[in-house]
Order: structure tokens, then C-alpha cells, then sequence
């Protein structure tokens, strides 16, 4: 009998958690044992036949119910709910139109339903929602640390709900809902004078979900900002470690599409995180570095975001990216010299300049970008928008730079403690080119048109003048614009994707946008208009056959920059607070380690009450919340978890007894607060070295 009832829950619990393979491999072996071992009798095998109409409509959430509140009540003989013995059918309420609906089963709980083309569909248990939830949530590693849990579905909220009491006031929780009329519709349930009580209880928790400052919505076709902006905001070398995604009860089924996009998204992000931090990591050193010496660019730095009052929105934004296909439509780019925005990447400009084509402005973001690229001293005349930890050799020789402030490092933060507002953090996807596209969609522009975007090889050059860059790396092959397989490496395959994600956001929420890839080459980026050069810059031509006037250089210079010599003497002093409060922190951080060493040492001796503990962790809380308030401590925190990060994922994940697990909380908070420790040394001595160019 212990053998059965362990299966049905085993199967229960699959089916909570859509793992559909295995909840049917397991009901076979559940019919098989209750056949060889004759508890067969007629309820059973009625329960059995309704289990196989559920399992043929792929309602996998009615098989659990099936499971839990009849087979296994029956087996225990324990009171099975009346509705058990409803057919499949039966429970299928007679609604006429395709709708969202609260429907009681047990009179305790409402269960969210849809019913769409002649079937219903169930966002929960049709007997106990929160039992439901509560089998999911014993399925899945969620700790009270856990950082970061993604859910599919707000669904009723029950679900969510339930996560967040197991969270901590420092994890967020992310929430994707495909369908905005299930938000309204329970956000609006008690809307009308007759609502019941458990009509309100639905409204209310919808509402305390959405205000509770760990949760972060993002609502599919109802945003102007993409899931991956959302991901990359809140989520960070150590949170991909401990991540955990949830897909809540019916939605698998009921928005599979969307789902499958859901899983694409994470598994990009994913990809591109651990990519991006493997640069991070190799290029630590040039990042901090650099990110101290580029303070004294504020003393003639304007935001980037600032550009928006000069460009209108309708005139068109050429990104000139420095892919092979550049060679063949470069000279097209002087037709529209004072008619369009012409951006480059970095790596582009020199293939410009030998031609005397000379962009509006130039793009970089690399520590380790060469000095090489900019032999021509014209780069120098040229604007540039820059990202704080990018090359500050190749930046002190620019004549006018703009801080892309839609992105958050140091500097960025330092300008911030002065009250002054920097626009809306963007996903930047890693790359010059990805980062040019982003902060031209945060300006607001409607029309842009990707040249030399090739994210791929033209027969051995990896860039324009037949150049490669020699970087021994592993290939693949995807779509060309022509349909046929081109070679490229993962590291691009990485930002086509983003390139697609992002364009395919602009489409589906209709935001007016439209992207030309006139590339005339490469990779094929889907839902891209693919034209050629010539052809976009005509399709921009007005009714008189010309084009729009623009000229950049003659409106940029409207533009004031950020500080005066009293503003920049103000961030000056800032900046040296922060560098002198970093010896506090170490000295924080010591004391926070201490603290953890001994409250180790009393749970390991059994010594350690509850009390005990909350006081020390109350301690432990009130030196971290210091700790974390200066801007410096981005700096600290980012260098630290370059370097634990492996370390303290194999302590997070080590679970045993409660003791072990408290110990092992413990372990994870001292493996911190050291290498804050060690990290604030590496800081100070670096911020010193440079204190004199500042």
C-alpha cells in the first residue's frame, strides 16, 4: 500500500509541475500495481477512466485532483468529496461564450477557469488550490534565500502567493502573464455590488501581489520594455546560480506559445549572462580601472539621453556596424550625410574615415578595445556615447562624449547620489552594436536601419577591409538574408537572437518601430525588413523626392553639459567620500564576518536558541543595509562575486538536516561579507591610484 500511495503522489506532483512524460509513464505503472495487486473495485475503476478523459484532454491538473482527492482517499479510506464522482464531462460548466470564470467546487475555494472553443480550462485544482500549490512548491528547491524565481502565470494569485511568504524581503520575484485579461479580470472580481467574499479575496490578493515591492510584472503584449530588460534588471551572475522558474497550473496548456517563448527568453538571457561574465571576469581588472579614471569625463559629459531633445523621432538612424557586407554599400552612406543619424560602432569607424565618410557620433562600450582602431585623429572630433567602463585611454582624446546612461556602473551611480535623474535602465545584450540599438530605441526613434550587421563570416573576414580578428573560437551555422547557411560563431548567434527578440517586441506590441536590416548580407534577422541600402534611404524620401534634413553637429551643440566647474568640484568631493567610506566597509564587513563565525559555532554546538539567532541576524542585517547604501559598494559587490561565485554555489546548494542548513545560511552570508573584505582592499588601492588624474 506505502509503495501505491507514494506513486500516486509522485504522479501528482509531476502533474502540478507539468512533467507530463513522466506523470504518463507513471500512470501505466500506477495501473499495472493496482491490477497485480487486486485493489481493483468499481470506484477505482471508475476514478481510472475519468483519469483517462482528463489525460486524453491533456488536463493534467484534474488528474492530480483525480489522484489526491479520490484514488489516494479511497486507498487510505478516507471521505472522498462528492464531486469526485462527477464525470470529466460533468464539470465542464455549460458557458456559452469564451470566457474567464470563478468557479467553487468545494465552496471554499474559487478556481480560475477559461473556456475557449467548446473545452475549459483550469489555472488550478479543482478541489484544494492551495494544497495544489503547496505539492508544486515541495517539488522545487525554493529557499527563503532563493534570489531570484521567475513564475509563468499570476493565474488567481494563489500560487504566488505561496512564494512569496517563502521568500525574503531581498528576493524578487518575477511574473510573466501572457494573457492581460486574466490580470483585469481578477484584479476586477469584486467589482461589481453582489461580489462574494471569496470574489473579494481574489481582487484583494491580486492587488497586494502587484503592490509588493519584490514583484516585477511584465504583462506580454502590454509593455514598451522587452522580458529581457526585465531579466537582465534583476537578475545577475549569482541569481542565475540560484535561480528557479515556475510554470503555474494550466498555463503550459492554455498558452503554449507563449510559454515556449517564456523557456526561449530565460535560456537566452542564460546564455548571454554566462557569456558576458566570462568577459567581465577576464577584463576585471581594466573594468575597475577604468571605471574610477572615467569620472573625470564629467568635466565635459552630457547624458545621452539628452540627445532625445535634438533628434526628432520620424528622422531615420543608421547604425553602421563594422561586419564584411560593410564594403558593399559604405559609399551609399554619404547620400544621407546631413539627411539622416548616422551611428557607429567603434570597431566601424576607421572604414569610415578612409573614406571620408564621418559619422554624427561613434558608440563604445569595451575596456579592452585598442588604441589601433583610432590612428585616424579625426575619431577624436567626432561625438562620442560611451558606457563608464569602457577604454579611458582611447575617451580622455575625445572632444565631446555622452555617458550612456541608460546603463548602471559606477559613475552612473556617483551622478545619481547628486539628486541628478538618469533615464531608465535598457537591456544593452552585451555587444557594441546590441548596446548602439538599445540606447537608440530608448531616444524614442521610429526608424532604424542596420548597416554592416552581418553576425557572421564572409568567407574567412570576420569584419570590413577584409579584416579577422583572429579569434580562435567554435562555429556554427545559421540563415542568411538569402535563406542559405552561413557561418558565424556563438558569441554572435547570441546577439541575432537579441537583435530578434527585440524586434519581435516592437512587432507584437505595436510600438510604431520599424527596423531595416540593409546589410545587404549575413545572418537573417527575422522580422527585420531586409532591403538593400539604396532602397531604405529612397523609401525615405519625401513627397518633393528629397530627403529630411538633419544635421546633427549643428544641434548638439544646444546641448549643455552636465556640470559647470562648481558641479564637477561637487562630484569630485562625492567621489572621494565614497573612496574614503570604503575602509568602513571592509571594517562592516569584517565585524559581519565575525559575527557569522560565532553563530556557526553555537548552531554547531547546539547552543544557538531562536532567539539567539534573530538577534545575531538582526545585527548581521542592519551592517549589510550599511554596507550596501554608497555607490561604491557597486563596485565592492561586483568584484566580489567574480570571484565566490563557484564557491558559493556549492554551498547553496548543500541541503541535510535543519541544523546543517542553518550552518550552511550561515557559511554563505561569511563567504559574502569576506570577499567584501578582500574586494574593499583591491577597490581602495585602485581608486587612490588614480586619484590624482581625477
Amino acid at each position: 500500500m506505502d509503495k501505491i500511495i507514494e506513486l500516486i503522489d509522485r504522479i501528482a506532483d509531476a502533474c502540478y509541475s507539468d512533467s507530463r512524460d513522466i506523470a504518463k509513464e507513471e500512470i501505466g505503472n500506477l495501473i499495472d500495481r493496482l491490477l497485480s495487486e487486486d485493489y481493483i473495485n468499481e470506484d477505482l475503476i471508475y476514478l481510472l477512466n475519468q483519469i483517462n478523459s482528463a489525460l486524453e484532454a491533456n488536463d493534467y491538473t484534474t488528474i492530480a485532483d483525480y489522484l489526491i482527492y479520490g484514488l489516494k482517499a479511497i486507498l487510505l479510506n478516507k471521505t472522498v468529496p462528492e464531486s469526485v464522482f462527477y464525470s470529466y464531462s460533468e464539470i465542464i460548466p455549460n458557458v456559452e461564450e469564451d470566457i474567464f470564470y470563478l468557479q467553487s467546487f468545494l465552496e471554499e475555494e474559487l478556481v480560475l477557469c477559461l473556456k475557449n472553443n467548446d473545452r475549459v480550462l483550469r489555472f488550478n485544482s479543482l478541489y484544494s488550490p492551495t494544497n495544489e500549490a503547496e505539492h508544486l512548491l515541495k517539488s522545487i528547491s525554493l529557499k527563503s534565500y532563493t534570489p531570484v524565481v521567475c513564475v509563468f502565470g499570476l493565474g488567481s494569485g494563489i500560487l504566488v502567493e505561496k512564494i512569496l511568504e517563502r521568500l525574503s524581503g531581498d528576493s524578487i520575484l518575477i511574473i510573466y502573464e501572457p494573457d492581460k485579461k486574466i490580470l483585469e479580470y481578477c484584479k476586477n472580481a469584486a467589482s461589481t455590488p453582489d461580489s462574494s467574499y471569496e470574489e473579494r479575496k481574489v481582487a484583494d490578493r491580486i492587488n497586494r501581489i502587484i503592490a509588493d515591492e519584490r514583484v516585477k510584472l511584465y504583462v506580454e503584449n502590454d509593455h514598451t520594455t522587452s522580458f529581457q530588460v526585465i531579466l537582465e534588471s534583476y537578475i545577475d551572475y549569482l541569481g542565475i546560480a540560484g535561480f528557479i522558474h515556475i510554470i503555474n497550473s494550466g498555463y503550459a496548456e492554455a498558452y503554449s506559445s507563449s510559454c515556449l517563448y517564456y523557456y526561449r527568453e530565460l535560456e537566452d538571457f542564460r546564455v548571454r549572462l554566462l557569456a558576458n561574465k566570462n568577459t567581465e571576469l577576464h577584463f576585471m581588472e581594466e573594468y575597475i580601472d577604468y571605471s574610477f579614471r572615467n569620472v573625470q569625463l564629467c568635466k565635459n559629459l552630457t547624458l545621452a539621453s539628452e540627445l532625445k531633445k535634438i533628434i526628432p523621432e520620424n528622422i531615420p538612424v543608421i547604425i553602421v556596424s563594422a561586419g564584411p557586407s560593410l564594403n558593399k554599400n559604405i559609399e551609399e552612406l554619404r547620400k544621407v550625410k546631413g539627411h539622416f543619424f548616422i551611428i557607429a560602432v567603434d570597431t566601424a569607424v576607421q572604414t569610415l574615415l578612409k573614406r571620408d565618410i564621418i559619422p554624427d557620433l561613434w558608440v563604445t562600450i569595451d575596456p579592452q578595445k585598442p588604441l589601433d582602431f583610432f590612428k585616424d585623429e579625426r575619431s577624436y572630433d567626432i561625438p562620442c556615447a560611451f558606457k563608464s567602463t569602457a577604454n579611458a585611454d582611447i575617451l580622455k582624446k575625445v572632444k565631446r562624449v555622452f555617458l550612456l546612461d541608460g546603463e548602471r556602473g559606477y559613475l552612473e551611480l556617483l551622478i545619481e547620489s547628486l539628486g541628478i535623474e538618469l533615464a531608465s535602465q535598457y537591456g544593452s545584450g552585451g555587444s557594441v552594436a546590441t548596446t548602439s540599438f538599445a540606447f537608440v530605441y530608448s531616444l524614442g526613434m521610429k526608424n532604424i536601419i542596420l548597416v554592416g550587421q552581418d553576425l557572421a563570416y564572409f568567407g574567412d573576414s570576420s569584419h570590413a577591409d577584409g579584416v579577422n580578428d583572429g579569434a580562435d573560437r567554435e562555429v556554427t551555422f545559421v540563415e542568411g538574408i538569402d535563406g542559405k547557411q552561413i557561418k558565424t560563431r556563438f558569441d554572435w548567434l547570441n546577439y541575432l537572437k537579441w537583435f530578434e527578440h527585440s524586434v519581435e517586441m516592437f512587432n507584437t506590441n505595436n510600438l510604431g518601430i520599424t527596423v531595416i536590416d540593409a546589410t545587404e548580407g549575413g545572418a537573417k534577422i527575422h522580422g527585420t525588413k531586409i532591403m538593400t541600402l539604396n532602397e531604405a534611404i529612397e523609401s525615405y524620401k519625401n513627397n518633393d523626392g528629397k530627403l529630411p534634413e538633419f544635421n546633427f553637429l549643428n544641434e548638439v551643440d544646444k546641448l549643455p553639459q552636465l556640470f559647470d566647474e562648481q558641479g564637477y568640484i561637487k562630484l569630485r568631493e562625492q567621489h572621494n567620500k565614497n573612496v574614503n567610506r570604503i575602509h568602513e566597509i571592509e571594517s562592516d564587513a569584517s565585524d559581519a564576518s565575525k559575527i557569522c563565525d560565532k553563530l556557526i559555532a553555537q548552531i554547531r554546538e547546539g547552543n544557538a536558541s531562536d532567539i539567539y539567532i534573530h538577534k545575531q541576524n538582526k545585527k548581521i542585517t542592519q551592517l549589510r543595509d550599511k554596507i550596501e547604501k554608497s555607490p561604491i559598494f557597486y563596485m565592492i559587490n561586483r568584484y566580489a562575486q567574480n570571484f565566490t561565485q563557484e564557491k558559493r554555489v556549492q554551498l547553496e546548494l548543500k541541503e541535510d538536516s535543519i541544523k546543517n542548513t542553518r550552518i550552511n545560511l550561515v557559511e554563505v552570508l561569511k563567504l559574502t561579507f569576506d570577499s567584501y573584505v578582500n574586494a574593499a582592499k583591491k577597490i581602495y588601492e585602485t581608486a587612490k591610484k588614480y586619484e590624482k588624474e581625477i
